[in-house]
């Protein structure tokens, strides 16, 4: 990588810092990934834009003593902090003895010699410096990510701890770590893989419990007629096994299996998953899990049930989960949106692929 230094001779004069975008691009990289204190970042700032615009080489000739004057320290200082920049590798002094810094020019005005502070120590590792810098950066955002999805699981996990009587998952949520702005990214990678565990072991024995007891589960069934708008018209002596051949409305046969665990937040998958090899079954025992945990009232879950059965209203559940503002979405309301979604149904204009769609476009877009 090089700099064009190469301009029509001239006078040396104070350069823009635009001028030397490379230069201080690499600057920019090769301070971060030093952590150089802001003070040696704007000296070595001066130094550049002080570089001849004809100079063959990315040396400074500035001398110390206007640097001084001009920053109202001591000249000793001065020379601390060029020493400062050449230990952390980013500039070679090429001063004359004595440290004389000149510019030397022909009769033309051609400079012939320089002598100063050269960065071209900076400017030859630019690319490593650019790698390492973005290297850092990724991993910053990657434990920004973590920490995030670390905190909506510990919401989620210390929302129902208490109503589970199991002393191992107690321990366990007792055991996971409380503070993360000191882990690395891998100790938050292996943080957040067990409370999302600890989320799916909880989810088990609120299903299992909800299974042993027909009552628990009666709250989230319904009596009332199927809609009409979203389910074709039955007659009483083939209903059970219409129910069975229906075609799903409402935007339900566009979405399958597949597309539903596409959409589904990390600590679904890992819920359905625990069941098994991932299927209907296990998608609705955990959205309904997740229907008491998120305030969804009963009559809500009876009315999207109603219109479109359990698998249908397990999708609702689903959407709303996967769409909360809590997961970075726009719905503040898990059970109200829920309960239109629902009424929508009922009116044959919930339009629930066009949801499924839209997820499904965001986790592609990069």
């Amino acid at each position: 990588m090089s700099v064009n230094l190469s301009t029509p001779t001239g006078k040396p004069k104070r350069r823009d810092r635009r001028d030397l975008a490379e230069l201080h691009k690499a600057l920019d990289d090769a301070a971060f990934v030093l952590k150089l204190s802001a003070v040696s970042v704007l000296h070595a700032r001066d130094l550049i834009n002080r570089i001849p615009k004809d100079a063959p080489t990315p040396v400074s000739p500035a001398s110390v003593q206007s640097l001084a004057e001009e920053s109202g320290k001591s000249p000793r200082a001065i020379y601390g902090r060029n020493r400062g920049l050449e230990k952390a590798g980013i500039v070679r002094n090429e001063c004359l003895d004595g440290g004389a810094r000149t510019v030397q020019r022909d009769r033309s005005g051609k400079i012939i010699a320089i002598a100063g502070i050269s960065f071209a120590p900076l400017l030859d590792n630019a690319d490593y410096w650019a790698e390492q810098a973005a290297a850092i950066r990724f991993e910053i955002q990657e434990a920004q990510r973590l920490r995030k999805e670390i905190s909506k699981t510990k919401r989620r996990i210390r929302s129902v701890i208490s109503s589970v009587a199991s002393q191992r998952l107690r321990n366990w949520w007792d055991g996971l770590e409380r503070r993360t702005a000191h882990l690395s990214r891998h100790a938050l990678e292996s943080l957040l893989k067990n409370a999302l565990s600890l989320m799916a072991a909880l989810d088990r024995v609120r299903q299992q419990r909800a299974d042993r007891s027909e009552e628990s589960f009666r709250p989230y069934t319904t009596q009332q007629d199927s809609s009409k708008a979203c389910n074709r018209p039955r007659s009483e002596e083939n209903a059970a096994n219409e129910r069975s051949a229906e075609r799903p409305t409402c935007g339900l046969e566009h979405i399958n299996l597949r597309r539903a665990m596409m959409i589904a937040p990390p600590d679904w998958q890992v819920a359905i998953n625990q069941h098994g090899a991932p299927s209907w079954h296990a998608l609705v025992g955990v959205a309904y899990a997740r229907a008491q945990a998120l305030g969804i009232s009963p009559t809500a879950w009876a009315m999207a049930q109603a219109a479109l059965g359990q698998q249908g209203a397990a999708i609702i559940v689903l959407l709303a989960d996967a769409k909360s503002i809590e997961r970075g979405g726009t719905i503040r309301s898990v059970g109200g949106w829920v309960r239109r979604m629902a009424e929508r149904a009922e009116n044959g204009t919930a339009n629930l692929h066009r949801t499924v769609f839209g997820l499904l476009n965001e986790e592609s877009t990069p």
